[in-house]
């Protein structure tokens, strides 16, 4: 089963390597700082990070997400 979050319980979207995740030894120097970006969501600022294969399809992503969180306030 895929992880899944859902849209009401996002607190925002991040773009860039901000968690520790992704800041991490392992995937720091690997992937574009423009290609990450990290969902925070739930009571305890959990984080989804993810990594996308361009920096545009990780803008399409975090416009898109970042569209749907405003409609839903």
């Amino acid at each position: 089963m895929s992880p899944s979050v859902a849209v009401s319980s996002i607190k925002e979207v991040r773009q860039g390597k901000t968690t520790d995740a992704l800041r991490s030894k392992e995937i720091a120097g690997i992937y574009p700082n423009e290609c990450a970006f990290s969902i925070i969501f739930g009571e305890e600022f959990e984080s989804m990070d993810l990594i996308a294969s361009t920096p545009d399809e990780a803008n399409i992503w975090t416009t898109g997400l970042t569209c749907l969180l405003n409609a839903n306030s």
